[in-house]
C-alpha cells in the first residue's frame, strides 16, 4: 500500500501542482483539465482528465501512465490522454499548466 496521500477532492492549486508535476515527467508542453473538482459525490462523469500535449504521445502506453501515476507525489484516480496538439483538446478543458501569466 502506497504511503502518498489518495486526494477525493482537489483545489485548483492541486489540480495546478499535480499538472506542472504532470508536465515535468511527460516533457508537457501543456496540460488541460476536465471534471469535476470532486468525484466521490454522485456527478454526471464521475472522472476528472488530464489531457497532455506532449510530442511522443505513442510513447505513453498504458504501462507507462501507471508508471507516471504511481510516480506522482499524490494518489487519485484520473485518466491521462496524451495528444500531439492542443486542436485535439475538448472545447470545455481548462488549461492549467503552463501557468497563465
Amino acid at each position: 500500500m502506497s504511503s502518498k496521500p489518495l486526494l477525493i477532492e482537489m483545489t485548483l492549486e492541486q489540480i495546478s501542482d499535480i499538472a506542472a508535476e504532470l508536465a515535468r515527467r511527460a516533457d508537457a508542453q501543456q496540460v488541460f483539465y476536465f471534471g469535476s473538482r470532486r468525484w466521490d459525490a454522485p456527478i454526471s462523469f464521475g472522472m476528472i482528465e488530464f489531457v497532455i500535449v506532449t510530442p511522443r504521445p505513442a510513447f505513453f502506453t498504458e504501462s507507462v501512465q501507471d508508471d507516471l501515476m504511481d510516480n506522482l507525489s499524490v494518489g487519485f484516480e484520473a485518466l491521462l490522454t496524451f495528444v500531439e496538439s492542443a486542436d485535439d483538446v475538448m472545447s470545455r478543458a481548462i488549461l492549467v499548466w503552463p501557468p497563465k501569466s
